[in-house]
């Protein structure tokens, strides 16, 4: 019997705290709407933006009829398109 423990998932960069991968990109907001993502972020569209929300490569939030993104969860995903 191996009386090993499960293994955690590794993060991309796991000496980074989720505020330093955050700076890393620039990041200085706790969070960014929805909308301004394709301004002001990132170089793709909302439409690409909601597609990678429905495939959980983003994490989108609502409070009231607001949709944003914590800054960490993008930096995740940030994180993620460069390994791809």
């Amino acid at each position: 019997m191996n009386n090993t423990e499960p293994s955690q998932p590794q993060t991309m960069v796991p000496d980074m705290t989720s505020n330093e991968l955050a700076q890393k990109y620039g990041l200085d907001k706790p969070a960014y709407r929805v909308k301004e993502l394709p301004r002001k972020i990132l170089p793709i569209g909302l439409t690409s933006i909601y597609a990678a929300a429905n495939r959980g490569e983003l994490k989108i939030s609502k409070c009231g009829k607001t949709s944003f993104v914590f800054a960490d969860d993008l930096a995740r995903f940030l994180d993620s398109l460069r390994a791809a």
